[in-house]
């Protein structure tokens, strides 16, 4: 009997130590930047800083004492307990703390660099900033002592209890540059690919829903950047900016012209630059590109740039009305199967 009271001891023991660590998760991102968790006996503020050019964001953690009575104590230090009594002021645990006497080893907090930390009630302890990667999970334990001063001269601490935080930080990705670039990057594909009419007026009516995309999202860029407060120096501030600097360097006025069907009774037949190229000419032009693409690290991006010339060079040769190539693509022949080759591997890239 007395062994088994020994163990149902044991286990109650085993159950209170777990029930007194608290178990968090945080997610944080530039929209949701400090989160704050309220505990009985404080308040722990986790604050996301600036992200950097290596897409790493600072993390600042606060403890806010709110015990009217007692102090609060972060350590920085793994004192043993036999030197807790040489710092001022001295620090002893209660005769009714946990652990075999003059053996207890105190718990640190690694982001704290100092020894120790008292925290006075109403007062705050700021802990040192760390980094943790956008889109990763990092985990955070703090280890909090409450404790009680000895005497009315404040010289004796007397430790209480541990508390025990265990974090589970999040750092979302900027879901708005996220979405943003995604929108102009799908843009800039389109416009590579457009051709308007030669009319005047169809030429505006067709420039007009693009250029009104451009604006919006102009517009949208400016209202973050305005909303979140950055300095124009900071790396969070730069990515919108940078991305805004190439939306504005679309230039619908670059998309190539010819006459669509609905104006074609006024036209003269195809012409563009590529008039004076031979089949064989264009298929190495085509060839050239299709090597860029193939050769290079940002395969999408680099086809993105080269899909306007790559459709000019190919309606050159396949539009019925263009008078240097026609007859020669209606023949066929080696070039012609050759650049109808390269048109479609630079199309599944």
């Amino acid at each position: 009997m007395r062994i088994r009271s020994l163990w149902l001891m044991l286990l109650c023991l085993c159950t209170l130590t777990s029930l007194a660590d608290e178990q968090r998760k945080v997610t944080l991102d530039d929209s949701h930047a400090q989160e704050m968790i309220k505990l009985a006996y404080a308040n722990i503020f986790i604050t996301k800083g600036e992200t950097d050019a290596n897409d790493r964001t600072d993390i600042r953690i606060e403890i806010e004492n709110l015990d009217e009575t007692n102090v609060l104590l972060v350590f920085g230090h793994a004192f043993p307990e036999k030197d807790l009594k040489k710092l001022s002021p001295k620090i002893a645990f209660d005769k009714q703390f946990g652990g075999t006497k003059g053996k207890r080893m105190i718990e640190t907090f690694k982001y704290n660099n100092k020894q120790v930390s008292l925290v006075e009630p109403s007062d705050k302890f700021a802990a040192s900033a760390f980094q943790v990667q956008v889109g990763e999970t990092a985990n955070c334990r703090i280890p909090i002592y409450v404790a009680k001063y000895k005497g009315k001269n404040k010289k004796n601490v007397i430790l209480l209890e541990k508390q025990v935080l265990e974090l589970e930080l999040t750092v979302k990705a900027d879901e708005d540059i996220l979405r943003l670039n995604d929108a102009y990057q799908a843009m800039k594909a389109e416009v590579d690919t457009l051709v308007f009419c030669t009319n005047a007026k169809h030429l505006e009516e067709q420039k007009q829903p693009y250029a009104e995309k451009i604006e919006k999202m102009k517009a949208e860029i400016e209202a973050i950047l305005s909303s979140r407060g950055w300095a124009e120096s900071s790396a969070n501030y730069q990515k919108y900016n940078d991305l805004k600097q190439k939306i504005e360097a679309i230039d619908l006025s670059a998309v190539p012209t010819e006459t669509c069907s609905q104006h074609r009774t006024v036209a003269r037949g195809h012409s563009c630059k590529y008039d004076s190229f031979s089949l064989q000419e264009i298929y190495h032009k085509l060839d050239d590109h299709y090597k860029k693409i193939y050769n290079s690290s940002d395969r999408k991006a680099a086809k993105a740039e080269v899909m306007a010339d790559v459709n000019l060079l190919y309606r050159c040769c396949t539009d019925t009305s263009c008078r240097q190539h026609a007859a020669a693509w209606r023949r066929g022949g080696d070039y012609k199967n050759r650049i109808i080759d390269r048109y479609n591997r630079i199309n599944n890239f």
